[in-house]
C-alpha cells in the first residue's frame, strides 16, 4: 500500500512541475524575445476580437482586407486585455502560459501512450517528449503570440488526448469530449479540421464489438459536429446577412 501511495504521490508531483515549468519557460521565452510586432498582430487580430464583439459590418468594409471576415472568436480575449489596459508584457504572458498548456498536454498524452514500466521510466519518457516539443521552431516562433495556431491548439491536443484515454480505456464518454475539444478548435481555426479528421479512424481502436465501435463514431462526430456549429454559426450567420446586403446593393 505504501508502495502504491508512493507512486501515486510521484505522479501528482511530476504533473505539477511539469505544469509549472511549462508556464515558466513559456513565459520566460517570451519576455525575452521581446515584443512580437509581426505583420498579423497589427493587420487584424486585434480588429477581430473588436468585430466580435462590435457589430462593424454596417460601417467597415474590408477593414483588415479579406482576413477580417475569418471566425474571430480566438481573438476575444486579445481584445479584452487590450480593452482593459493591459500592458503589452502582461498580454504576451497571459497567451504565454495558456500555450504552454500544450506542453503539458503533450506530456499528458505521452504518459498514455507510453509503456508503464515503472513510474519513474514514464514519467522521464512523458518528459523527454515534453523536451522535444518545447525544442520544435514553429513553437518557439509563435509562443506567447497573437496567432491563433497555438492558441486553438490546446483545445485540439486536449481533444488528442481524450482519444487517447478513450482509446486505451474505452472510455465512450471521452470520445464525444473530444469531438466537442476538436470540433470547436476546427470553427476557429479551419486548418484545426486536419486533426478532427484524423480523430476518427484513431478512435477504431477503441476496443468492443462493432456495435460499440460505430456508436463511439456516431458520438465524435455527432459532438464535433455540433460543437463546430456552435462556434461557426453565429459569425457564419453575420457573413450571410452582409452578403444578402451586398447582393442588394449591387443588384445580383
Amino acid at each position: 500500500m505504501r508502495a502504491v501511495r508512493s507512486a501515486v504521490d510521484f505522479a501528482l508531483l511530476a504533473r505539477v512541475v511539469t505544469l509549472a515549468g511549462a508556464a515558466v519557460f513559456a513565459i520566460g521565452w517570451t519576455l525575452a524575445l521581446g515584443k512580437d510586432v509581426h505583420w498579423d498582430a497589427i493587420n487584424y487580430h486585434l480588429y477581430l476580437g473588436f468585430s466580435a464583439l462590435h457589430d462593424r459590418f454596417a460601417q467597415d468594409f474590408f477593414a483588415a482586407g479579406p482576413p477580417a471576415y475569418l471566425n474571430p472568436y480566438a481573438y476575444v480575449p486579445l481584445y479584452l486585455a487590450v480593452a482593459a489596459g493591459w500592458s503589452a508584457w502582461a498580454i504576451a504572458a497571459a497567451l504565454a502560459a495558456w500555450h504552454s498548456l500544450t506542453l503539458w498536454l503533450t506530456y499528458e498524452i505521452a504518459l498514455v501512450a507510453g509503456a508503464p514500466r515503472t513510474a519513474r521510466v514514464h514519467v522521464a519518457f512523458a518528459l523527454l517528449a515534453v523536451a522535444f516539443a518545447a525544442t520544435n521552431p514553429v513553437l518557439l516562433q509563435v509562443l506567447g503570440s497573437t496567432t491563433a495556431d497555438l492558441t486553438t491548439a490546446v483545445l485540439v491536443l486536449g481533444g488528442w488526448w481524450c482519444v487517447a484515454v478513450a482509446v486505451r480505456d474505452g472510455r465512450a464518454s471521452l470520445a464525444c469530449l473530444a469531438g466537442v475539444l476538436v470540433g470547436a478548435a476546427a470553427a476557429m481555426k479551419l486548418s484545426n479540421a486536419v486533426f478532427a479528421m484524423a480523430a476518427a479512424p484513431a478512435l477504431l481502436f477503441v476496443e468492443g464489438t462493432l456495435q460499440r465501435k460505430v456508436l463511439v463514431q456516431l458520438g465524435f462526430g455527432l459532438a464535433c459536429g455540433i460543437a463546430f456549429l456552435a462556434a461557426a454559426m453565429p459569425w457564419g450567420a453575420q457573413l450571410w446577412r452582409v452578403r444578402q446586403h451586398v447582393a442588394v446593393a449591387v443588384g445580383v
